[in-house]
């Protein structure tokens, strides 16, 4: 489980089932759909560029919902209670802006990770193989 200090008190957050349905149901698109209409483009050379580009393309609701959806997550695999989106929204609220942005990279380093990464080994001619037919 990762955990995130948010107002002083470290947090379950996870980008689980649980979290994406939620950021589904926020949002009303699709995760993968929601998550590469924040990319100008899908070439980035790390998960803190790629997170850079997707806050500089964010909606301040999208940023809110990302960090919510993640705090969902993680309190339910921790089973602990579950947050509103307003007390999300509440937290968010005392921080101020180095530290929301800092907050908000972390969370979308967090999505990113969580993301199915593309597996070149078993594509043959990824690998230099020839492929059999």
């Amino acid at each position: 489980m990762r955990y995130i200090e948010i107002s002083g008190k470290p947090r379950p957050f996870k980008f689980n089932l649980s979290g994406i349905k939620e950021l589904e149901r926020l949002t009303g698109r699709g995760f993968f759909d929601f998550v590469h209409s924040l990319f100008p483009s899908g070439e980035f050379k790390d998960e803190f560029e790629a997170g850079l580009a997707m806050i500089l393309n964010m909606k301040t609701s999208d940023m809110v919902h990302v960090i919510y959806a993640g705090l969902y997550g993680g309190a339910k695999a921790d089973k602990q209670p579950l947050p509103t989106e307003q007390e999300v929204i509440d937290l968010l609220d005392e921080l101020d802006n180095d530290q929301l942005i800092a907050k908000l990279t972390e969370a979308i380093t967090l999505l990113i990770e969580s993301m199915p990464k593309s597996d070149n080994s078993s594509n043959p001619q990824a690998s230099g193989e020839k492929k059999r037919g």
